[in-house]
């Protein structure tokens, strides 16, 4: 069954730029998806399409009125694992956000094992930091940032509330309000 997808892998690569030079800042680590938007859809198939054949993951429908398209159920990031595609409203940074990662700018949930170096910037609807946040973060709801807010010369913006274990030296912006672990 020829079956068209709309998601990327991860690339993990530099960007190129027009004038030769690469950016290390911009993997394109992560592939954003919006609930209801078209994963995969099949083509070219005679009338008897059975929406089974579709590689159908976590967080993914088939619309009754349109049997021939795979969609996100969620807010997330999309993903393939074990033949099929996934959908997550949630991503882990098993370590630290930096060269390996590049920036990261998500539609959901960010989690963060470690810390968020300098020059580095996090955009989420929601995170948590659980090292320190050294960098940029731009952040739609709550952030948590279980170390301290050292970003220095970065901007710290929180359309939510901001828990922190302290802030040091930053230029933070924040529409709720800050608590400190203990609050």
């Amino acid at each position: 069954m020829p079956i068209r997808y709309f998601i990327d892998l991860p690339r993990r690569t530099p960007k190129d730029l027009p004038n030769g030079r690469v950016d290390f800042f911009e993997l394109d680590l992560l592939q954003n998806v919006r609930k209801g938007q078209v994963l995969a859809e099949a083509y070219d198939e005679p009338e008897g399409f059975d929406p089974r054949q579709f590689p159908a993951g976590e967080n993914t429908y088939v619309p009754q009125d349109n049997p021939r398209v795979l969609c996100a159920s969620v807010d997330g990031h999309a993903y393939w694992k074990d033949g099929k595609i996934h959908v997550s409203p949630e991503f882990v940074v098993q370590g630290d956000v930096d060269y390996s990662t590049g920036n990261l700018r998500f539609a959901g949930r960010l989690v963060v094992k470690g810390t968020v170096r300098a020059g580095f910037i996090i955009e989420a609807k929601e995170a948590l930091v659980e090292g320190d946040l050294e960098g940029t973060a731009l952040i739609r709801g709550d952030l948590e940032v279980k170390g301290g807010v050292v970003s220095g010369r970065h901007k710290v913006i929180v359309g939510g509330d901001l828990r922190a274990g302290y802030v040091l030296n930053s230029q933070v912006r924040c529409v709720g309000r800050w608590k400190s672990p203990s609050s």
